[in-house]
């Protein structure tokens, strides 16, 4: 029978649950409450997140997911930066995508701080021709 969160990243934690009675818990949300996110969230926003790659895993308890899901339960917007856009499933999100163009997975690898941070810079900019209340044509 197979255990739920103990496949291919979880495996150990299967075998110290059948050892020693460990129990496995969803490492975005846990991470999420030791650094009380939703004391954060309350003050912002926007919730901006990223992910590698965006697909239909992404809701199997990915951070990008959990993130979403804190986020919207209170009514803040979502925009993820990802790597890679495959499917965004059921989430109401807006993505960008930090790819400067086509470019091999090993050239994206090599530049993913820069191609960030130029993408951020743009997010910035979108979001400051906003304030006020202004809105897009």
């Amino acid at each position: 029978a197979g255990m739920e969160m103990a496949g291919a990243a979880g495996g150990i934690g299967g075998v110290f649950c059948a050892l020693f009675g460990a129990k496995l818990l969803p490492g975005a949300e846990l991470v999420m409450d030791l650094v009380s996110w939703e004391s954060k969230l309350h003050g912002a926003d926007v919730v901006i997140t990223g992910e590698g790659r965006l697909d239909a895993q992404s809701t199997w308890g990915k951070t990008v997911y959990a993130v979403y899901k804190r986020a919207i339960r209170k009514n803040k917007p979502v925009v993820a930066l990802v790597g890679e856009v495959v499917d965004v499933g059921d989430m109401d999100i807006a993505v960008f995508s930090v790819a400067q163009g086509p470019v091999s997975l090993e050239v994206a690898c090599k530049n993913t701080g820069l191609f960030l941070r130029q993408c951020a810079k743009e997010l910035g900019k979108l979001m400051s021709a906003l304030e006020g209340g202004r809105r897009l044509l």
